[in-house]
């Protein structure tokens, strides 16, 4: 008799109250008590269920020789665009109001069949990668409050058949309304619940107990404003609650709670599983963006980790409360959540257990992120250009080196990242049109064409670039030469950041699989690199302005390349290195001068026409290939190779030169032998450019004729703090290297 509609029942029994209330209230306890007392007799039938049905999701299904998925592919766009319309701030992250606008919107909504059997879920993609409006897309399919009903459709207000059904939509019907083997019971049958979590951790340097209790306030507080405007949008929800407590005899009490936010979640819980018999769906934005800010919010590595742990203690009632939520149901269905974060760090103790973890899914590699055809449509569309012209060519040329490369685990293609593509689509005319043939268009524009919401904070920065092989990779700009190799876990401790960067950047998107070839995850053997230009140029100047605080040392160079010039700027440059608190400066380390040499010169260069660098790791450091040098610099007059050699400490102090022995004759013995490495050195140095000189390619030495431009290369030694440079003989690269130009 309480089933469907309570209220209605005992309205209209006024004689039947009692017998109402103990079938309300019975009904109440099992809901509640049972999953409990499964849990207590050790028969977890619901992660039992969980589990098997698991078995043949994701990877799993094509390890076992079973046919992955298939979805049903959407359209670009979903709806005709508005050229006009602009996706800035939070309406372009809202489905209502990006159909409302008719913003451009590549249709990926048939990645929602996909999670039909899956009641618990963690994504974690980078930022900008369009996970809030993914959210919404979910919200707008899953949640009653957009069911179609006759007044919606006849006045063209969002429910299913307007978003997703192509009513009104001249581009026909959305890919889920186009899935028939969706499981339709699930569309628009929960109540959803949105939580965005706090994305800011204010840290107190004086008072930790303050900074904390005052982190756990705004917590709180934003719970509950996002409960208020759950129960604004379902007022049945409210209604049901108040009823259903005045026929148990309770007193009256709202169902926010001012003082304990995660006793509003569970008097939600209760209204709607246990008063209305409906599923509730949760969902988390922003789960780990307050902790991540407090890991960086100082310098002091311990205190940073400290202040992590007092954000996810905030959070941490509220992912147990998902963990239990989802073994309850209403209606014939389970309770659902899904989480969205950027990293995968670990909390310290179980209450994620039972999720699936969607991220290195294959199947949801491409769900977020736009791909190829898409961005061609974009292009199209939106930034209005003609189809099959040189201009669209260049532009696909100058986005597609920008912002494309991003490849995730088991992916078919590599994706842009959306939100950035798009708004360089929308200014195109305005900003991009007039200079986009300019040979150094990415160069001029790169603070224009980057997005500051991606850059990493300087506290980042100095968290992973401790190890100087990591800061040398990241600087690489071609992916050929940036690979780097290591471990890939799908989860972390935030103590282990320091020691293992890779997947913490792999999930900030600072690296990226190299190719859709090579996304297999191994342990200990996992090939990530950068993904494109304007990653690795904003990781160059945070890097320099980390290490050294100023850009632009290396410029003097580039306007007079002549040995003096370069000793004075290594030798500038490694005063700044020795005293940088995030480059730890090792008995063979080679590259932290190469790496930070070669990240300023990429913030002098791009002031001038013209100039190009390239960046090689030592071999075998990095398992670069040989015939390659370390830097080589291309300006309109010269192009420049540079070689470095390293002579480590314990080799210059068995030369002699902090020799205590009153021997004389021991210390120069020690001096010429080690005299005769540097010269060994130099000349190693100088042979690996004639090689590389003779290996230059076709193309580069038609370039270099056509400009006049002449071929210089220098060895660089460093002994410690000090540097000895040579410029190789230029008779030596011209015969070696068979290149005529004017010396």
């Amino acid at each position: 008799a309480c089933r469907g509609e309570p209220e209605q029942s005992w309205r209209a029994q006024p004689d039947g109250k009692k017998s109402c209330a103990l079938i309300l209230s019975m009904g109440r306890m099992m809901w509640f008590v049972a999953p409990r007392m499964a849990t207590v007799l050790g028969f977890r039938h619901f992660e039992l269920r969980s589990s098997f049905r698991y078995v043949s999701r994701a990877t799993d299904r094509t390890a076992l020789g079973l046919t992955p998925p298939s979805i049903v592919e959407g359209n670009a766009p979903a709806w005709p665009v508005n050229p006009n319309a602009r996706s800035f701030g939070d309406s372009g992250s809202d489905l209502v109001n990006v159909w409302r606008k008719k913003v451009f919107l590549a249709d990926h909504t048939g990645y929602l069949r996909l999670l039909d059997d899956t009641e618990g879920a963690l994504f974690l993609r980078p930022q900008r990668f369009g996970k809030t409006l993914w959210l919404s897309t979910m919200e707008c399919y899953y949640s009653v409050r957009y069911a179609d009903s006759e007044e919606k459709i006849r006045e063209n207000k969002p429910c299913f058949s307007t978003l997703f059904g192509g009513m009104g939509n001249d581009n026909g019907p959305l890919a889920i309304a186009r899935d028939d083997s969706r499981d339709k019971s699930l569309q628009n049958s929960f109540y959803v619940l949105r939580l965005v979590l706090p994305k800011v951790y204010e840290a107190d340097e004086t008072y930790e107990e303050d900074e904390v209790i005052r982190f756990r306030a705004i917590f709180r507080d934003e719970i509950n404003d996002q409960v208020r405007q759950f129960l604004s949008q379902n007022r049945d929800v409210s209604r049901v609650w108040k009823d259903a407590l005045s026929v148990l005899d309770e007193p009256p009490s709202p169902i926010i709670n001012a003082e304990n936010c995660m006793q509003s979640l569970r008097n939600v819980e209760t209204a709607v599983n246990g008063y209305l018999d409906a599923p509730l769906m949760v969902l988390v934005d922003e789960a780990d963006r307050a902790a991540m800010t407090a890991l960086t919010s100082t310098d002091d590595v311990a205190l940073g980790q400290k202040r992590h742990a007092n954000a996810m203690g905030a959070s941490r009632a509220l992912f147990g409360w998902l963990k239990d939520m989802r073994l309850r149901s209403g209606g014939g269905l389970f309770n659902r959540y899904f989480v969205t974060g950027i990293t995968p760090i670990a909390p310290t103790d179980s209450i994620f257990n039972g999720y699936t973890s969607l991220t290195f899914d294959p199947n949801f590699a491409n769900m977020l992120g736009l791909t190829e055809s898409d961005v061609e449509t974009l292009l199209s569309h939106v930034a209005k250009i003609p189809q099959e012209t040189t201009e669209l060519t260049r532009v696909l040329d100058v986005v597609r080196s920008c912002y494309n490369g991003y490849v995730f685990n088991g992916a078919k293609e590599a994706v842009y990242n959306p939100q950035v593509v798009i708004r360089f689509a929308e200014n195109y005319q305005t900003l991009f049109r007039s200079v986009i043939f300019d040979q150094d268009f990415v160069d001029r524009s790169l603070y224009v064409l980057t997005d500051d919401r991606q850059e990493l904070s300087e506290r980042q920065v100095r968290l992973i670039t401790r190890g100087t092989e990591l800061a040398g990779a990241l600087l690489a700009s071609s992916k050929e030469n940036a690979v780097v190799r290591g471990e890939l876990p799908e989860r972390f401790e935030v103590d282990t950041i320091e020691d293992q960067p890779l997947s913490y950047l792999y999930h900030l998107g600072v690296l990226t699989f190299p190719s859709t070839s090579n996304t297999t995850i191994v342990p200990d053997s996992v090939s990530l690199c950068v993904p494109n230009i304007v990653t690795n140029r904003m990781f160059a100047a945070k890097f320099v302005r980390v290490v050294s605080g100023k850009v632009g040392t290396s410029s003097r160079f580039l306007k007079d390349p002549n040995v003096k010039t370069l000793v004075e700027v290594l030798e500038k440059l490694f005063v700044k290195v020795k005293e940088s608190p995030c480059i730890s400066l090792g008995d063979e380390n080679e590259i932290s001068i190469n790496a930070l040499f070669f990240a300023d010169l990429l913030n002098s260069y791009r002031i001038d026409t013209g100039y190009s660098v390239s960046f090689q790791h030592p071999p075998g450091a990095l398992g670069t290939l040989s015939q390659r040098m370390d830097l080589e610099i291309v300006t309109p007059t010269e192009r420049i190779i540079i070689e470095f050699k390293f002579v480590p400490k314990s080799k210059i102090l068995e030369s002699g030169h902090d020799c205590e022995e009153k021997d004389l004759t021991a210390i120069r013995i020690k001096q010429m032998s080690y005299i005769r490495n540097v010269s060994d050195l130099q000349e190693k140095a100088t042979k690996q450019i004639e090689k590389y000189a003779a290996g230059l390619s076709d193309d580069r030495r038609k370039s270099d004729k056509e400009h006049n431009r002449r071929l210089i290369g220098f060895s660089v030694i460093q002994l410690d703090d000090q540097f000895v440079a040579d410029q190789v003989d230029p008779e030596r690269l011209i015969n070696h290297g068979r290149v005529s130009v004017s010396v």
